[in-house]
């Protein structure tokens, strides 16, 4: 935009003496006074080119065209800068007029100061520092000899095998081992070398592994994942409820229980995923050929498979849930019918470990519950509860509460008593382990290891709902004959707080309908 006596306010070029634009201040970026700064359209400070200068740009009606071509440069030309240019050199500056920002100390620049040097040579001491780049460009010191500057950008697997200095991904550090847990971490390796599952890996991806405690007492070799898993794309495949599995059980009086052998390495990975599996040990690092116990996916992708392979007989005589399959059966004639059918499906898809399976039972623990012709308990085997030491942080809170949760079925008014407890949870809340919290954690660890019997759900007789309410939560029953089949409850929201009694006990109806909306009922 041009104003009548000369340009308007708003721009930001002036003609210069040689017919070419220019700065206002009339001198070049600060960027361009760096040595070997090569400009964009091609000129170089050195020899006199700029993109502003008049040889590389046409000026037509206050527009700034570029030429289709450029001449030639002559050999025998002066490259001295043109008068007026953009790219005339600025002379140094007086150091002893210069104060430093870092320091405050005359007679050198910020990115000179020692001090900031010192603090950046620190900061890359080691070889694990020195080795990554610097994604923050104000980090950069040119003068810094330990200096690494770069950004962050994707490549794949196998460019960054070829580059030392790249760092892909998530790199969790390394756990130590004692002597007995070396010794079993050698033989594992050796074992799953053997069989194919691993193979060494230069991968830029690692993860530490640890020891997990079987039921037989063996040790299982995992993979802490954590730090890939926060980067994962998350597979949305639905796991199903374990109320609705035990529900398809009404009637059955013969049970059997298959288990896989290391069910997730039976899925190959897809061969530009397998760097990602790559784990560091003492011997090494090395990487899966199979899917891994500990990538949060695996769970879904191996539920997704065992859909598939029992689609035809699930909720008539199969239960599936991720590894573990359940066969029951009305009778021992159609058991034997039902154990044939799996058995030859199994033969062609998956590899079962015999001696851990279980065959014609009349009671079968799974799934953390014992299962009978009677209904379902709690399976006593699960000692946790009973032997669980008061917690003393908010995390040992969460977790107890996750495990009594997992049985709340059996518990009437589970909310109103752990009440106390989930108070601890709430956000900045100081912890404060009160009588009342241990008087609620007392009472939780009886309730669960004398739990009822909970009875199957009969969808051919009528069923009873009993509701309750009052100002801490709300709580229901179904029934059937007198008998239980599950307690449900939960605290108020905080709205709820100021419902009157009325409008509290139809919330415990609408409730008790929301949760048991899997059964039928009118």
């Amino acid at each position: 935009m041009m104003h009548q006596n000369g340009p308007s306010n708003t721009s930001k070029f002036r003609p210069s003496s040689s017919g070419g634009f220019t700065p206002r201040n009339n001198r070049p970026p600060a960027q361009m006074s760096r040595p070997g700064y090569q400009n964009r359209s091609g000129g170089n400070p050195r020899t006199g080119g700029h993109p502003h200068n008049s040889n590389n740009f046409v000026h037509h009606n206050n527009n700034f065209n570029r030429a289709p071509t450029r001449a030639p440069a002559n050999p025998n030309t002066n490259t001295a800068p043109r008068t007026g240019s953009n790219a005339v050199p600025v002379a140094p500056k007086d150091k002893s007029t210069i104060n430093c920002y870092e320091c405050g100390v005359v007679g050198h620049y910020s990115n000179e100061c020692p001090k900031r040097l010192a603090k950046m040579a620190a900061n890359t001491s080691g070889p694990a520092q020195q080795q990554r780049r610097v994604a923050n460009s104000k980090k950069f010191t040119p003068n810094n000899p330990n200096n690494r500057s770069g950004r962050l950008f994707h490549m794949s697997a196998e460019e960054a095998q070829e580059a030392p200095d790249v760092v892909l991904g998530p790199i969790a550090p390394e756990l130590t081992y004692e002597p007995a847990e070396l010794v079993e971490l050698k033989k594992q390796l050796d074992d799953m070398l053997a069989k194919g599952l691993i193979r060494p890996s230069a991968s830029p991806w690692r993860s530490p592994v640890l020891f997990v405690d079987k039921k037989d007492g063996a040790n299982r070799l995992c993979t802490d994942y954590r730090k890939l898993n926060d980067v994962t794309i998350k597979n949305k495949y639905p796991l199903p409820k374990i109320e609705d599995l035990f529900d398809q059980l009404t009637g059955a009086t013969v049970f059997s229980k298959i288990d896989l052998r290391t069910g997730y390495h039976q899925l190959k990975i897809r061969a530009t995923d397998i760097p990602k599996t790559a784990f560091t040990t003492r011997y090494g690092l090395y990487e899966y050929n199979v899917m891994s116990f500990g990538l949060t996916n695996a769970p879904a992708y191996f539920m997704n498979l065992m859909n598939k392979i029992f689609m035809n007989f699930l909720d008539k005589f199969v239960v599936v849930f991720i590894d573990d399959i359940l066969i029951y059966s009305k009778s021992e004639e159609e058991h034997e019918q039902h154990l044939e059918v799996v058995l030859d499906t199994l033969r062609e898809h998956c590899t079962p470990t015999f001696s851990k399976c279980e065959f014609w039972l009349k009671e079968v623990g799974f799934l953390g519950h014992i299962l009978s012709a009677g209904g379902i308990a709690v399976d006593p085997a699960k000692k946790t509860v009973a032997e669980w030491k008061a917690p003393t942080t908010q995390t040992e809170v969460r977790a107890f509460l996750g495990l009594a949760g997992y049985y709340r079925r059996f518990v009437e008014g589970f909310s109103s008593i752990a009440r106390p407890m989930t108070q601890l949870l709430k956000k900045d809340k100081k912890f404060e382990w009160t009588d009342k919290c241990e008087e609620s954690f007392q009472q939780l660890k009886s309730r669960l290891t004398s739990a009822p019997i909970l009875i199957m759900p009969d969808i051919t007789k009528p069923f009873d709902v009993y509701c309750d309410a009052s100002k801490i939560g709300l709580g229901c029953v179904l029934m059937q004959e007198g008998k239980v089949i599950s307690y449900l409850s939960r605290q108020l929201k905080q709205h709820e707080q100021n419902y009157p009694t009325h409008d509290l006990e139809l919330a415990a109806v609408v409730l008790a309908f929301e949760s048991m909306a899997s059964l039928p009922h009118g």
